[in-house]
């Protein structure tokens, strides 16, 4: 997030690792972000570089940015592709 200049975007508590959520694909942790910002998991975007982070959107509900990637190997799971963080940054606005 840091690099793509969204680092302030997100309080500590709300990064959340291995520690803190069972590990991707499982959807737990984006599922306790969207109970504790009181968020729709359909209104949520999940941002990733691998198929376990599309998986766990997916399963969550919400919709879903593959990023880093020049080539899409997943479009099934994809609902957005950008290519690099920069691109995704213009993505947001």
């Amino acid at each position: 997030m840091k690099a793509i200049g969204l680092a302030d975007c997100f309080a500590v508590e709300d990064v959340l690792g291995r520690d803190e959520a069972t590990p991707k694909p499982d959807p737990a942790g984006l599922l306790t972000l969207a109970a504790r910002w009181s968020v729709e998991p359909e209104k949520m975007v999940m941002i990733g570089d691998y198929m376990h982070d599309l998986n766990c959107g997916r399963a969550a509900g919400a919709k879903t940015v593959l990023v880093n990637l020049k080539d899409n190997p997943w479009p099934e799971l994809t609902d957005w592709h950008a290519e690099d963080c920069t691109v995704l940054r213009g993505m947001l606005g």
